[in-house]
């Protein structure tokens, strides 16, 4: 053994980055998957040893402590284990450790944790304030855009369908409800007029010499099977002036769903065959009254992919009368219209009186009397109060039992209560696809128009000025909407207007989610807001048990298809112009208003813009802020209930409380119960996720966070969501292919804290029946590297008395022996005391004119 001195120069630390990448899965069908161990390396043989006997009671016979002590008194008796006695001791030890559980704190996991703030004060609501109001402003410097209360205002329309699932509980928790089929016969109708008889003037979504439409579209879902067809879906219908819809093409993928797709433009009197009665045959398209049906190439839309498109003709003087379709830049197909314009003359009545968005329209569109249209009774008077709608029949009052106020019936049906039968209507062709930036001009659009559009947003809303601009639905959300019918509970409603993205009195009172889907539809270039059909709910006349509010709603399938049909954009190619907030809030600030009456008009202005603001209150038009969305200073604090402590009954705080999570369906009280319990008035329509530092190790690597959810509630597996954050904290949308808008801010990722939050309203409940979450982590080992130096001629010689001199090696020409056998390193302290200890895998040679350094390194 050689005892020598190393000094400092022979160590050296450094530190190595390891990167483990992580998967967690919670399913409610396939369960959890990823979850991480507390102990990684313990080993499953470790036993529990428990006392299971009465307290003050000497341990049962049975335990393995006395029967351990059973083999050793057997031992002190005999002397020997050989014995019976001993050996049926060994044996019930060994049966008895053997039938012992495992220690359950050895096989302890951790999950990423999925939490909501709760109804009332709970540890749950302590988190969101530390999130809100402690990580966020630290974090703020660094991720200034994320880190703020708020979401972007970038959204798709989302138009799906999808079949009931009979065996599916509603809701996790509940087991009592079953999810409804999602409405195909449902659409967005904006109301136009055509004719002196309405007292109502907007503007008229009917080009006639020429016009473009141009919008953003994501053929994002195909067939529910192999075996299904495609069924052809609309998204323009001006009943008998022309059509806009999407139809498959002839290419699949290696799984035989349809992947390719094609656009479909009906014109005039074609423009009422039905676009899935549309041969696509050259030899059937040009025969009346199929010779104004034009399609885009075959196979000029991929499925899953941001398309723009724009369908365009100039009149029969531009381009000889030939139109063309444009998609992504690039002319994908050609027709021609021999006439000077497309609208069919006036109809023997009022017109279509409605554009229909997102599905086609089959049914009488002429006059059903001298003073009625079949259209126009989708805007009765009934329906025009409810939903703060036009009232194409402003001599009726709502609350008659004329049968101007009732809805036209679907085909086959009695109208009203008359037993006569009449020819209805029917919205067969819905259309599946995500879109965005509709728009409708009355003026040919060149290719280089086309390409501003396809990147950048619309400048102004004058139809002057933006050239022609009859129709816009961005979507962007707006803070102010008509008087209409507005939910307090599943069973109470009042007449308002809503100014946030979902309804804040039914979230505050009872925790139901109902998207404010009028505040994210309105038509900016007239400024009309569609009839929802089959996108809203109605009251309820009596409670049918202890529900939830969202047990009620999601029950229904308008209501599960509306808080589905506004998500989060993730087409990367187009950036919004948002200054478009301040022209739709500005523009009835004119010239001609002065003093008190411009005064007025501008403080109102400046009131629809209060929501686009950071936390620190600076106006940003892309954000939409979820703060303060109560007046907390008009609100009741009725009998005390404050944090933590519990809502009292049987008082004035019960009365004035009125329905609550627990029993939605009693009469509505003065102010908002969750309100109440917890007073946080910001929103509460967000979802975290927590996932344990063993997940990842120091932090999060920046780029590979990814959190899914591909079977939201309510769509019936049909619509999935998927974010990833953007290296700079923020969460974006990414379920396109192509590229993504990582400026556009859906959640906020910490990648120190390994906490992330979904913040926008529009997902209230993601992740709620499974998600899936994968990421890289960052773990910093720190290694010391000891280098010890074997110089030559030191370390040949052993002090061991049984030492011999021998040959190094069996081969002939090594016959030096001058060796020595170096088997052990032990570091001691300056007390001589091991500290470190390392055996070689086998011994290493050491002869006189060797010259090596042994490397150690020890990780911590």
């Amino acid at each position: 053994m050689a005892l020598f001195k190393i000094d400092k120069t022979y160590f050296d630390t450094f530190e190595v980055l390891t990167e483990p990448t992580r998967t967690f899965s919670s399913s409610s069908v396939g369960g959890i998957t990823g979850a991480i161990r507390v102990f990684p390396l313990a080993s499953i043989g470790l036993k529990e040893i428990l006392n299971v006997s009465a307290e003050g009671e000497p341990p049962i016979d049975s335990s393995p402590d006395i029967l351990r002590g059973d083999i050793l008194a057997a031992f002190q008796t005999s002397g020997s284990l050989t014995g019976s006695a001993a050996e049926a001791a060994m044996q019930g030890y060994l049966d008895s450790v053997t039938s012992s559980s495992i220690t359950l704190m050895n096989q302890k996991q951790v999950e990423v944790l999925r939490f909501e703030p709760s109804y009332k004060f709970t540890s749950d609501t302590l988190r969101k304030g530390v999130v809100q109001n402690v990580l966020f402003p630290f974090y703020r410097p660094r991720y200034p855009t994320p880190c703020n209360w708020s979401f972007t205002n970038y959204h798709t329309v989302n138009f799906f369908t999808a079949a009931p699932l009979p065996n599916k509980a509603g809701l996790r928790g509940s087991g009592a409800k079953v999810f409804g089929s999602i409405p195909k016969q449902s659409a967005l109708i904006y109301p136009f007029m055509t004719a002196s008889r309405y007292s109502i003037s907007s503007s008229c979504y009917r080009p006639s010499t020429a016009f473009a439409f141009d919008f953003w579209i994501n053929p994002r879902y195909g067939q529910d099977t192999r075996a299904d067809v495609y069924h052809a879906g609309t998204l323009f219908h001006c009943s008998s002036s022309y059509a806009v819809s999407l139809v498959s093409g002839s290419r699949k993928d290696p799984n035989g769903f349809v992947d390719g797709f094609r656009l479909l433009l009906q014109l005039s009197h074609s423009a009422e065959i039905p676009p899935s009665s549309c041969s696509l045959d050259t030899g059937v398209i040009g025969q009346y009254p199929r010779d104004l049906i034009f399609s885009s190439s075959d196979n000029s839309l991929t499925k899953n992919k941001w398309h723009h498109c724009c369908v365009r003709w100039g009149g029969k003087i531009s381009q000889q009368g030939t139109g063309s379709f444009v998609i992504d830049g690039i002319e994908r197909g050609t027709f021609i219209i021999p006439s000077a314009s497309i609208r069919q003359e006036d109809f023997p009545g009022a017109g279509p009186d409605a554009l229909f968005v997102g599905n086609f329209y089959e049914g009488p569109n002429g006059k059903t009397s001298p003073d009625d249209s079949y259209i126009a009774q989708f805007f009765h008077p009934a329906v025009a109060r409810n939903d703060g709608l036009p009232n194409y029949y402003p001599s009726v009052s709502y609350d008659s039992d004329s049968d101007l106020n009732k809805d036209p019936q679907r085909a086959g049906g009695p109208k009203g209560g008359l037993m006569t039968y009449v020819p209805g209507y029917a919205l067969d062709h819905p259309l599946r696809a995500e879109v965005h930036e509709l728009k409708i001009y009355n003026k040919y659009r060149n290719l280089a128009q086309i390409d501003i559009s396809r990147t950048d947003g619309v400048q102004y809303l004058d139809i002057e000025r933006d050239e022609g601009l009859m129709f816009y639905v961005p979507p962007f959300f707006v803070k102010n909407t008509k008087v209409r019918e507005i939910l307090q509970t599943p069973f109470q409603s009042v007449m308002g207007s809503t100014d946030d993205p979902y309804n804040v009195p039914l979230a505050f009172g009872v925790g139901g989610h109902y998207l404010n889907l009028e505040n994210f539809v309105k038509d900016f270039a007239s400024g009309q807001f569609p009839r929802l059909l089959n996108l809203s709910a109605s009251t309820l006349d009596t409670s049918t048990g202890w529900l939830s509010a969202n047990d009620f709603l999601y029950a229904t399938g308008s209501v599960a298809k509306r808080n589905l049909t506004i998500l989060p954009c993730d087409n990367g190619g187009f950036k919004p112009n948002f200054d478009l907030l301040r022209q739709d809030a500005y523009q009835n600030v004119g010239p001609n208003l002065t003093g008190e009456s411009l005064k007025k008009a501008s403080a109102n202005a400046e009131l629809a813009l209060s929501l686009f603001v950071n936390d620190s209150g600076r106006q940003n038009l892309s954000m939409i802020s979820l703060n303060n969305l109560l007046a907390t200073g008009s609100s009741v604090v009725g009998g005390g209930v404050g944090q933590g402590q519990e809502e009292k009954t049987g008082s004035i705080s019960a009365d004035l409380a009125g329905p609550t999570p627990d029993d939605p369906s009693i009469p509505t009280g003065s102010i908002l119960t969750i309100f109440n319990r917890t007073r946080d008035a910001t929103s509460d329509e967000v979802v975290f996720f927590d996932a344990s530092n063993l997940f990842y190790g120091d932090r999060i690597k920046s780029g590979s966070y990814i959190l899914n959810d591909d079977n939201l509630t309510g769509s019936n597996g049909q619509v999935g969501i998927t974010f990833k954050d953007d290296g700079r904290g923020n969460l974006y949308r990414c379920d396109a292919s192509g590229s993504h808008p990582t400026w556009a801010s859906a959640g906020t990722l910490l990648y120190d804290e390994g906490l992330a939050v979904i913040k926008t309203p529009v997902l209230p409940r993601f992740g709620i029946d499974q998600f899936k979450v994968s990421m890289v982590g960052e773990r910093k080992v720190y290694v010391l590297q000891i280098s010890v130096p074997a110089e030559a001629g030191e370390l040949d010689f052993s002090s061991n008395p049984d030492f011999e001199f021998l040959r190094p090696s069996a081969l002939s020409a090594d016959v030096n022996e001058d060796f020595v056998y170096l088997t052990t390193l032990n570091f001691l302290d300056e007390n001589l005391n091991v500290i470190c200890k390392n055996n070689f895998s086998q011994a290493m040679i050491k002869r006189v004119n060797d010259r090596f350094i042994v490397r150690i390194r020890l990780d911590f």
